[in-house]
Parts: structure tokens; sequence; C-alpha cells
């Protein structure tokens, strides 16, 4: 990390939070993401594809079944605002195995399912916790899966802990954060 202090959000506040949330509403990627949103139905191959193009840019490589991965993500009540934990970590092994897809981008996956349970994990977001919720400012992704998925559960736990404490509607959690961190620490390299 060069020399410049890594801020918080707890060191910055929460007080532009509405303003972070407008910026992303009203750029492409939040365009795009409304669109993803409004889709009501089961989750297709399409959705999975357009969701991928939307965090990366380019496609991944989904299985031949990947109709069976869009069946065990619709297991995901899209109302719901309890996370199940057997079932995501079943999502989850199944999404880390397909190439192309890693935690960020399974998460993301997750996010564009229920926004309510999941929130997507990248550096960006995870370095504007609080101190008090991570052992490194630099979000260090374990190569096991099984780390991986604990990883991301307890990056869910904590982030309600935060979105509690700052007052943050929990679905707009990683778009505010990841905004906030833009703004913040934008020239930051690991």
């Amino acid at each position: 990390m060069k020399n410049k202090a890594i801020k918080t959000i707890h060191s910055i506040g929460i007080e532009e939070y509405q303003s972070y949330l407008n910026k992303y509403n009203n750029d492409f990627i939040g365009q795009v993401s409304k669109k993803i949103f409004s889709e009501k139905e089961n989750f297709t191959i399409n959705h999975l594809h357009n969701i991928v193009l939307w965090k990366v840019g380019r496609y991944p490589n989904f299985s031949q079944n990947a109709q069976e991965e869009s069946d065990l993500i619709n297991k995901i009540p899209t109302k719901s605002r309890k996370l199940d934990e057997v079932l995501t970590r079943k999502i989850l092994q199944v999404l880390l195995s397909v190439r192309g897809v890693g935690l960020p981008m399974a998460s993301t996956i997750l996010r564009f399912r229920n926004p309510n349970i999941y929130q997507i994990i990248d550096q960006r977001a995870y370095r504007m916790l609080p101190e008090k919720y991570k052992e490194t400012i630099e979000l260090k992704i374990p190569h096991s899966k099984e780390k991986q998925i604990d990883l991301y559960i307890q990056y869910l736990k904590d982030l309600k802990k935060v979105c509690r404490e700052y007052q943050i509607k929990f679905k707009d959690a990683d778009i505010v954060l990841f905004e906030m961190d833009k703004k913040y620490n934008g020239n930051i390299v690991y």
C-alpha cells in the first residue's frame, strides 16, 4: 500500500449516504442494475450471463447444466431478509466451481437474486468497513472454497452490524461503500 491512510466509513461518517446512492443510480452501471432487478421471473442462464457481464464485462463459462445452477439460485426467496447459511453454502460451492467465477462474482450473482440478504464483497466495499470488523485492510480471498464461503458469510454478518450502526439500508450497503471508497481511497493500490 502507498503511504496514504485508508479511510473507512467510521472515519468518514455517512452524512453523504443518499448522494452516493444517487450517483450510482444515475450512471450506466446503475441503469443496467435497475434493468436486471426489474426482471422478476426466476433466474435463467441469461440472468447469470447478464450479471457477470455487468460485473466484469465478459461472460463466464457456466457448465452444460447451467439450468441446474439457475434452479439452485432460484431456491433463494426473493422477499426474505434471513440468510439461509446451508443453502448459501451449497450455492457458493457450485458457483465457485465455475471457471471464471470467484467470490466477488458469486456474491454479485447472489446480490441480484436478493439484495436484502446478499451484498457484493470486493476490495472497495471491504476496506470501508471499520477496522473492528476485519483482520487486514486488504481483502485477501483464501484459495480454499470453504474458507471463501466462511469469509463471505462472516462479511455479511459484519456488514449487517455496520448497517445498523451507520443506519444504512442493507440492500444499499455495497453501493454506498463502493462509492465512498472511490471518493476517499480511490488512488490507493495494493
